[in-house]
């Protein structure tokens, strides 16, 4: 009698988890893990709680930060400190009193607090008054003594900002 023909069934049908893991079994291959039980029964866990909870939890944690910042109780923002920074005062405010003019380019500056922290590195120099337009990212300064480009670089510089241009300006007086 001839030997039996090797099997050739072939499955057919919708295939469970459970179908699966037994096929990974017999093939030696580990089990499936997406919302599949273990061969000893107990529940596996299920991916897309542990997914849907981690992205819940995610977006809780960056709506909490959010408050935070709007309360000014965030640890940190683009210039170091998510604390409102006021604007010095310039005592003179009189800009007949200030002959020279500049208009710098400031590099780094990302939001009104790194604007205001401009403002306040600036008007720290004696007989210095600056004002800062952040979205032109440059500053206009007045001065009651001609000032050197390096001195605004150096000043700019100990605050993490960079002067990357100068220009003295003349109004005709």
């Amino acid at each position: 009698m001839p030997a039996p023909a090797p099997s050739t069934e072939i499955r057919t049908g919708p295939r469970t988890a459970a179908a699966g893991n037994d096929h990974n079994k017999e093939a030696g291959l580990p089990p499936l893990f997406f919302g599949t039980r273990p061969a000893s029964g107990r529940k596996g866990v299920k991916m897309d709680k542990v997914i849907i909870a981690a992205g819940a939890l995610l977006i809780a944690w960056a709506i909490w930060q959010t408050i935070l910042k709007f309360q000014g109780k965030a640890k940190h923002s683009c210039c170091g400190s998510a604390e409102a920074v006021t604007v010095k005062k310039v005592d003179d405010t009189d800009s007949s009193h200030y002959p020279y003019r500049y208009r710098l380019k400031i590099d780094g500056m990302m939001c009104s607090n790194c604007a205001k922290n401009v403002e306040n590195a600036l008007n720290s120099m004696e007989g210095v008054w600056g004002k800062v337009d952040l979205g032109k990212k440059e500053a206009s300064v007045l001065t009651k003594a001609p000032v050197e480009e390096e001195a605004f670089s150096q000043v700019l510089s100990k605050r993490s900002y960079t002067l990357s241009g100068y220009a003295p300006v003349s109004d005709g007086r």
